[in-house]
């Protein structure tokens, strides 16, 4: 039997054992949904057996038609030889051009429920009926672009090696969100003019997983979001909205759609920046002392860095290291040296070293870890620290663990790599002492402060000893707590920054800038327009693209083209702007065109292929200014000098000549 749900845009049906039949788009004529498949599976955990599956197709259900919705209603739950008393509710809402899906649990058993992944959305080859030319674009960083999914292996995107997963039954893309790679709750299938948006609309920061999943046998795709409730005995739980609308267009028109939807939620608010950091240009990012201890530089040698620095354009240097301990030891311990002798310095001499760069007209930003408690500091053994670290499932500590080496072999290879452990943001102390470290760094004389690891994995938190009630909520309150930090920060002066590590919407709304994941120049899957696009007034750096004068040019002109700021990290930040002088040549030259063209660069608008159409050969993206004028980016992809066309969307063609591997702007509306 076939239960059906229609208005003039779309046609969704669920079959008598609550798969999805059918999702027709009206406006194209297209019929997503190949053959039925399961629109849900839930997880529950009793003893050892941790991942107890509960599969939609073996259920006895029963399907509620209303007006405007189907209400598929179980009383309770089949799973192997168990019969659970957990009622289930998935509710199917059509509202304009849109699906609507939200779901409800009422927990009367014995066992927690701890996973419900929902894919309402599936059994689909296409959503035009040619596979091989559909897209995923999924928001990993600042995105991937995922050809052919229902043909294609998607495992090899997901960071597992094959025996870790059923990959012989599925392969999946999974994404969690906010934080790690999942910058954003929504992702987009799509094919030439037509597409498929999914997205989780819930305002709640709870730890959540996109979710597309390609059945092996079938080649077909499931498309959701998987949510983890932890439902207990005796609780009810409701799930917030998934929402499903195909659109006219490629996956733009899904950016736009969740933009509103963050916008009119309330759920994103754009920063309001000081006018430096909207007209930065990037910075020199530098550890003074590594974590080997073997010193870089000291406190005395920050003014010639910077100097170097600004003679290429850029007007900031970024501090790492700068701590008594050294980088990525003895943290949240920031405290600057007072060794005059071997070590760093003195803090009156950083005191010195900051005023100097002032004095130049140029910024410094502070580095502190956001994330990262060594056991062996003082906040973990005098100052309550332990209480403030993350309890995974196992009820163990989260392990961060890298070993950063100079000349030597024996501390990295034959041990395993000096641990740090992870702390919740849903403690109280934890977010006490952020703020305290932001307070002394703005004491030190910095304008910003950029916390290190800031939008890491929504880790799963256990402890009873945090703000959230649930494991999945370990962030609800991470967003405010940025808000907070960056009121304290503002209260010494609006024209002192926050900054992060991390493309995170929901968190980078409370930055002036954010250091963001690493890119690399013309890669086909990894591509920077998704985010882009979607939060186009975000100040972002590139990432590693400054490190060496390897593809030096590639680098700065990709830099150029996607209006991101320059994050040099000469020999991973051991190295100076006089280490690669190719590069800073060119830097700068780059650099005076992105400040002629500030009022498209800095003070407009990434709109990236909107508006315009270009010749073969180029990569080039559109800024639209606040006077509502167009202007295009150019960067010439050949070896040799060419001569770039570039047309309006009224008609009109621009001429440029572009030097071999260089860059050029247009004004063209």
């Amino acid at each position: 039997m076939k239960y059906l749900l229609e208005n003039a845009n779309i046609a969704y049906a669920l079959d008598e054992r609550g798969r999805n039949c059918s999702f027709y788009n009206k406006n194209t004529g297209h019929e997503y949904v190949f053959a039925p498949a399961r629109t849900w599976k839930l997880i529950w955990r009793e003893g050892q057996r941790t991942e107890r599956p509960v599969f939609a197709e073996e259920q006895n259900g029963r399907v509620l038609v209303r007006d405007n919705s189907l209400a598929l209603t179980y009383e309770k739950l089949i799973s192997g030889d168990r019969r659970l008393n957990i009622g289930l509710t998935l509710t199917f809402t059509l509202e304009g051009n849109a699906l609507c899906v939200t779901s409800h649990i009422e927990n009367r058993s014995d066992i927690t429920v701890t996973e419900l992944n929902i894919t309402a959305a599936s059994g689909i080859r296409s959503v035009d009926g040619s596979p091989e030319n559909d897209r995923i674009m999924w928001p990993a960083g600042y995105g991937k672009i995922i050809g052919a999914p229902a043909l294609s292996d998607l495992s090899v995107y997901s960071g597992f090696r094959k025996y870790e997963r059923h990959d012989h039954l599925h392969t999946d893309l999974d994404l969690l969100y906010p934080g790690g790679s999942g910058s954003m709750p929504w992702f987009d299938l799509y094919s030439g003019d037509e597409g498929l948006y999914v997205g989780s609309h819930d305002p709640s920061h709870q730890a959540i997983c996109l979710h597309a999943e390609r059945n092996v046998k079938t080649n077909l795709l499931s498309l959701g979001v998987i949510r983890y409730p932890f439902v207990n005995p005796g609780e009810v739980w409701e799930g917030a909205p998934i929402i499903y609308q195909p659109h006219k267009g490629d996956w733009r028109s899904g950016a736009r759609i969740y933009r509103r939807w963050a916008e009119e939620s309330g759920y994103f608010v754009p920063p309001k920046l000081p006018d430096w950091a909207r007209h930065f240009e990037g910075w020199l990012r530098v550890i003074l002392k590594p974590h080997h201890c073997e010193i870089n530089w000291n406190y005395k040698k920050i003014p010639e860095l910077f100097d170097e620095a600004q003679a290429a354009g850029l007007d900031t240097i970024f501090l790492l290291g700068w701590e008594r301990g050294g980088f990525a030891r003895m943290w949240p311990d920031f405290v600057a040296d007072n060794d005059p002798a071997g070590g760093l310095g003195t803090e009156q001499e950083l005191r010195e070293g900051i005023d100097y760069v002032h004095s130049k007209g140029g910024r410094v930003i502070m580095f502190l870890s956001y994330f990262l408690i060594d056991r062996k500091s003082d906040f973990f053994t005098k100052e309550g620290g332990e209480e403030c670290l993350i309890k995974s499932i196992w009820d163990e500590d989260v392990p961060f663990a890298e070993t950063y080496c100079g000349e030597a072999t024996y501390r990295k290879l034959p041990n395993p790599p000096m641990p740090m452990y992870g702390a919740c943001p849903g403690s109280d102390r934890w977010h006490e002492k952020m703020k305290a470290l932001a307070e002394y760094c703005l004491d030190l004389g910095c304008d910003g402060i950029l916390y290190d690891l800031g939008g890491l994995k929504p880790y799963l938190c256990f402890s009873d000893k945090h703000d959230h009630k649930k494991p999945n909520m370990a962030c609800a309150s991470k967003a405010g707590r940025f808000a907070d930090l960056r009121e304290t920060i503002k209260a010494r002066g609006e024209d002192k920054i926050i900054l992060m590590e991390h493309l995170v919407d929901c968190f980078n709304q409370h930055m002036d800038i954010t250091q963001s994941s690493r890119m690399i120049p013309r890669h086909k899957v990894n591509v920077p327009d998704m985010y882009r696009y979607t939060f186009p007034e975000l100040v972002l750096t590139n990432r590693e693209l400054g490190e060496d004068e390897v593809n030096y040019r590639d680098n700065i002109n990709f830099t150029f083209v996607y209006g991101l700021a320059y994050d040099m990290t000469i020999f991973r930040c051991c190295g100076r702007m006089t280490d690669i002088p190719n590069y800073t040549e060119y830097l700068k030259k780059v650099i005076d065109l992105r400040k002629k063209h500030a009022k498209f660069l800095h003070e407009g608008r990434f709109v990236g292929d909107d508006g315009f159409s270009a010749g073969p050969r180029v990569c080039a993206k559109a800024y639209r200014a606040a006077d509502g004028s167009l202007g295009v980016a150019v960067w010439n992809l050949c070896h040799e000098p060419l001569t770039a066309r570039i047309t309006s969307e009224a008609g009109r063609d621009y001429y440029l000549e572009l030097e071999a591997d260089g860059v050029e702007f247009v004004q063209i509306d």
